[in-house]
């Protein structure tokens, strides 16, 4: 079930066919590094030391390594191909069935301490704001045009936990009752409060964490990876990225994670974020569709985030028992589970 992935002696070779303006380098004129950050690729930073007028002179190099249970590839590369040509993703130069050449952006992705500051979390709904007023057309998002858009995450969750529970020969007992047990009391209280919400449905980026926001050598901000993009509650994009300012997914120890609640930001940096949000959506919004954006409007926002906390908590530890065996990436997936799936129990004790 596992996407082939690993170290591959033919880089170079990938990099020429996919970025047309290297297609005659040697081997010696292309050099390639590994990059940090990837949980669902292994990703490389290729470049040109001596480029001689070729353009583009670097490329980050994607090598897909998710399981097809959980991604939809070649639905992920048409939804990358839209939001290059809308200038919100990096340039494409080429991809194929297992690598993707993407634009490299000179930057640093931002660390688990800044993402949950009170000034980031603006940035952060802002960037959000701006992904939620895309509209891809239907045959990037298959969506009949003129049908209602549907929301991704129910039936994702559903999926992402059949998908792991197929895999649950390679986790153990306990883990995989335990999943069971979650998904049993989603479906009995959350499942039924996330449908009564009425939540809008927009297109989602669906992973906003720390990894995936890049300040620039410029210090602009960018949105990166897109691989879970998708028509969603506009809830669950917030929510999911307040449950990752908790979780820092370059820990330097055995599982390469670590469960930070001294980070979780306060009330007044959640509401920051609220109204950066609804302040870039209500920007992007046609002017006689516009509303004002009241002190009670932010409260109904936060409270129908909180709402969707804990499918962001079962979603990624499905998603985490799903890789437990076989990926190519060193990570501890089954401590990660277990770890998302306590996070969890709190928010439905919280409730």
């Amino acid at each position: 079930m596992a996407a082939a992935c690993g170290p591959s002696p033919t880089l170079r070779s990938v990099c020429r066919q996919l970025v047309p303006a290297w297609a005659d380098l040697r081997d010696d004129e292309i050099d390639v590094d590994p990059l940090l950050g990837g949980l669902s690729n292994k990703l490389w930073h290729a470049r040109l030391p001596a480029p001689g007028g070729r353009h583009p002179t670097e490329i980050v190099l994607r090598q897909f390594c998710t399981t097809s249970g959980l991604i939809d590839r070649p639905y992920e590369q048409r939804v990358f191909a839209f939001l290059a040509g809308t200038g919100f993703a990096p340039k494409l130069f080429g991809a194929n069935g297992e690598f993707r050449a993407e634009q490299y952006i000179r930057g640093v992705s931002l660390t688990v301490e800044e993402f949950g500051r009170p000034a980031t979390l603006e940035v952060v709904g802002d960037l959000i704001g701006q992904f939620h007023s895309l509209e891809p057309p239907p045959d990037v998002t298959r969506y009949s045009p003129g049908c209602e858009r549907p929301a991704n995450v129910l039936e994702q969750c559903d999926q992402w936990v059949r998908t792991a529970l197929d895999a649950a020969q390679h986790a153990s007992p306990e883990l995989v009752d335990r999943l069971r047990r979650c998904k049993d009391e989603f479906d009995r209280i959350v499942r039924p409060l996330l449908l009564m919400a009425q939540s809008p449905v927009v297109f989602c980026h669906n992973d906003v964490q720390e990894g995936n926001v890049i300040r620039s050598d410029d210090n602009e901000y960018f949105l990166i990876d897109y691989e879970y993009a998708a028509w969603n509650f506009r809830a669950y994009d917030l929510a999911n990225s307040l449950c990752e300012t908790v979780i820092d997914n370059q820990a330097d120890n055995e599982h390469g994670f670590a469960i930070r609640p001294d980070l979780a930001p306060s009330p007044d940096a959640i509401r920051g974020m609220a109204v950066s949000y609804l302040k870039r959506v209500q920007a992007l919004t046609p002017r006689g569709r516009r509303r004002s954006i009241t002190s009670s409007a932010v409260d109904a926002l936060i409270e129908e985030v909180k709402l969707f906390k804990p499918v962001s908590h079962l979603l990624w530890a499905a998603w985490a028992v799903a890789k437990v065996h076989g990926s190519a990436i060193e990570f501890g997936y089954a401590q990660y589970a277990r770890a998302r799936l306590d996070l969890f129990d709190r928010e439905l004790q919280r409730d």
